[in-house]
């Protein structure tokens, strides 16, 4: 379901959710995050990964509620991102 009001909503606030057609979206802690139907694992989005495989762009969220890319995000060996000093598994994030 989409929102009713989808300008309405303050994308840049922590915690804010909304829907783009059939995905759930949220802003956590400034990154943007979604998930398919509303269920599952929240993910972040990476868009872009570098040459050498060790790093990678995601998906964060501007004061005006738009989303970006912010890059040299590290990727381990065992394919986990490190977002605000925490890894995340790959059932964590999609490209």
């Amino acid at each position: 379901m989409d929102d009713l009001f989808p300008d309405t909503i303050n994308k840049s606030e922590h915690g804010v959710t909304w829907w783009a057609g059939n995905w759930e979206c949220r802003n956590w802690n400034g990154y943007f995050q979604s998930r398919e139907s509303g269920r599952g694992n929240w993910c972040f989005q990476v868009p872009w990964f570098s040459n050498d495989n060790l790093t990678c762009s995601v998906y964060v969220i501007d004061a005006n509620g738009q989303p970006q890319t912010r890059d040299l995000i590290q990727i381990d060996q065992e394919n986990r991102i490190t977002i605000q000093g925490r890894k995340y598994s790959r059932d964590f994030w999609n490209h």
